[in-house]
């Protein structure tokens, strides 16, 4: 999906731009924007910082809770977008 899609359909950013959380102030990157099937958005945020442990942290938030920092801090060029290879069987199952 292009931006402008997103931004006309509503939701404050997309895939690789700085957000911030209103209510907690949980910042970071947009690595996911999910839409569920009964209209619920909600956008996954990868912040640059690390738990105890070492890992990465990241949470979903609701779209409405999402504040734009700033458009296209990261962008991934469609050659290598590390998704399922096209040689490969999907790994779903069909109910």
């Amino acid at each position: 999906m292009e931006k402008f899609t997103l931004i006309e359909n509503g939701l404050p950013c997309t895939n690789g731009d700085k957000v911030r959380d209103k209510i907690t102030g949980f910042e970071g990157v947009v690595i996911c924007i999910s839409f569920w099937l009964n209209g619920c958005v909600q956008i996954n945020v990868l912040s640059a910082e690390r738990d105890k442990d070492g890992k990465e942290v990241s949470d979903w938030f609701d779209q409405g809770r999402i504040e734009l920092i700033k458009e296209g801090v990261i962008s991934v060029d469609d050659d290598e977008n590390g998704g399922p290879q096209s040689s490969q069987p999907s790994p779903r199952k069909v109910y």
